[in-house]
């Protein structure tokens, strides 16, 4: 997420795209200067998605978390994401979407 948001750094939102598939999320930001993408494996449950998240906001939250592995709990396109450990309770955050249009 930190390597991708530097294109979205010029967007007013700072958005950045999340396209979750079965095996795969594939992070994408740009701008007028050029397009930044990048993939990382995932273990899913569910339909694919696609959702817009401001990256600054989706940052924070990640960076106040120590493990290796976090759960992203998302329902549907307008929902909030929640952040959570695998196992245990130790943090609950929530980041909202940003309407992609």
């Amino acid at each position: 997420i930190e390597m991708v948001s530097v294109m979205a750094k010029e967007d007013v939102y700072n958005m950045i795209i999340m396209d979750i598939g079965a095996d795969t999320m594939t992070l994408t930001s740009k701008n007028d200067y050029g397009e930044v993408v990048d993939s990382i494996p995932v273990s899913t449950e569910g339909d694919c998605l696609r959702l817009g998240f401001n990256a600054r906001y989706f940052l924070e939250a990640i960076r106040a978390i120590d493990d290796d592995e976090i759960f992203l709990d998302f329902r549907t396109k307008r929902d909030e994401c929640t952040i959570r450990p695998i196992e245990g309770e130790d943090y609950l955050y929530m980041v909202f979407p940003v309407n992609t249009k």
